[in-house]
């Protein structure tokens, strides 16, 4: 009996010493999980403050460009209702608008005339006259994935002017983006909000833009020297391109720059980052033809960009119209 009851208190004495373990181990893990849990709570409380401050700063954005493009296309609308006059007379176009809707008596195709309207933005000047300017981050990088995926999925073959001649001058694919069929309300949304902020940028309203052109270069793919100006726009109510806005989507690893030959320089592509030029000199409906450029072979990788044309006058109206000839 005795040796019974030994037995029986070391069997308790074991089991308290397991207890005793066991609440120990569970109180560290208690303290452990509190101490995360208070650092997570740190985490997600300063992870909201700063999407708080995001989304207040995009707000802010997207509030001022969605009231820069109702203004723009309200004074497009006014300068659409522009009678044309008999030859000889006044410019039938009407006078070149400025993106706030004033005539233009200065020249736009100036470094001058771009600053006026580069506030906000990282650019620099490659040439001064003839003015290239580039614009770094002007798309953030989720912008340019959804720009491809917008228009990325109805390419075919980049051809030459208006009468699109397939070339082995231009071997790019190519996609037009007709902003009314795309279904997605936030995908119109970033399309809208990009016209306007391209109109800010050139000083002109909306409506002079041609619909966004989505290019693909793969691997020695290439546009060979040409020139951005045509010349049968130049006699419709369009008028030239005046300005080309040339947005780069993607890095390429190596190869794809635009080359200016009369500059003798080269704008890589980097994502997010624009170039801006002039192809016409001053206000005038000549061509300058120093801005010759090429897209030189991609040797490794894909480069995607997009193409913008800023008119000298309301493209749009007119193009939806099928009234751009006179």
């Amino acid at each position: 009996t005795e040796m019974a009851l030994s037995r029986l208190l070391v069997v308790l004495a074991l089991a308290a010493v397991i207890a005793t373990a066991a609440v120990e181990e569970s109180a560290v893990e208690v303290a452990a999980a509190t101490e995360n849990y208070g650092y997570e709570e740190d985490y997600y409380a300063e992870r909201t403050e700063q999407e708080g401050q995001n989304n207040a700063e995009e707000d802010h954005r997207n509030d001022h460009y969605e009231e820069a493009a109702e203004h723009s296309e309200e004074t497009a609308t006014d300068h659409a209702e522009t009678v044309p006059v008999e030859a000889g007379g006044e410019d039938p176009k009407g006078p070149y608008l400025s993106f706030y809707g004033q005539p233009v008596t200065e020249s736009f195709a100036s470094k001058e005339w771009l600053l006026q309207h580069a506030g906000g933005y990282n650019v620099s000047f490659l040439s001064d006259d003839p003015p290239l300017m580039v614009v770094e981050d002007f798309l953030t990088a989720d912008e340019c994935e959804t720009m491809i995926r917008i228009g990325g999925h109805n390419m075919v073959r980049s051809g030459l002017g208006l009468d699109n001649a397939i070339t082995e001058e231009r071997t790019s694919s190519t996609s037009w983006v007709h902003l009314p069929d795309v279904p997605d309300s936030e995908d119109q949304r970033l399309l809208h909000l990009t016209e306007a902020r391209i109109a800010e940028l050139v000083g002109l309203p909306v409506a002079n833009q041609e619909e966004f052109q989505l290019l693909r270069y793969e691997q020695g793919q290439q546009y060979v020297l040409h020139h951005d100006y045509l010349e049968d726009y130049a006699k419709m109510r369009c008028g030239p391109r005046a300005v080309t806005f040339f947005i780069y989507l993607t890095d390429v690893e190596e190869g794809g720059a635009t080359y200016f030959s009369h500059m003798n320089m080269r704008v890589k592509p980097k994502r997010g980052r624009a170039a801006i030029w002039f192809n016409t000199v001053g206000n005038s409906m000549a061509p300058d033809w120093r801005l010759l450029h090429a897209g030189e072979p991609v040797i490794q990788g894909t480069k995607w960009a997009i193409n913008k044309w800023v008119h000298t006058h309301d493209f749009y109206t007119h193009f939806m119209a099928n009234d751009l000839e006179f």
